[in-house]
């Protein structure tokens, strides 16, 4: 639950009341249920039933494909104020986005599960 509050909190903070980068705000509502998961899955031991993983993988996929094109063709300019008033606080947001896909990919490739 902590990663998910780091994660909405930051993103919350860009959106500015609604005139700012809004994207993440939206998009780190799931984590709220994706983290948790994500975290329960790596600390199981059970082994085969990876489709968990794959399908939390296609959602990544899904979910940052639509934040590159957001970036890229609605809000390029407020994604830029960000990084030019706060970079470390748009790196720590990216950080804790990619944290549950990189959970997620360790428990895939696994070799002990």
């Amino acid at each position: 639950m902590l990663a998910w509050v780091l994660t909405e909190g930051i993103a919350f903070g860009f959106a500015g009341g609604g005139h700012g980068w809004t994207l993440p705000t939206l998009l780190s509502l799931p984590l709220l249920f994706i983290y948790p998961m994500a975290f329960v899955r790596l600390s199981s031991r059970r082994g085969g039933r990876r489709h968990y993983e794959v399908g939390i993988l296609a959602g990544a996929i899904a979910l940052d494909t639509m934040l590159v094109f957001n970036v890229i063709r609605e809000e390029n300019q407020y994604f830029r104020d960000a990084w030019s008033h706060t970079p470390g606080m748009v790196a720590g947001w990216l950080a804790l986005w990619a944290g549950w896909q990189i959970l997620t990919l360790i428990r895939l490739f696994d070799r002990r599960i």
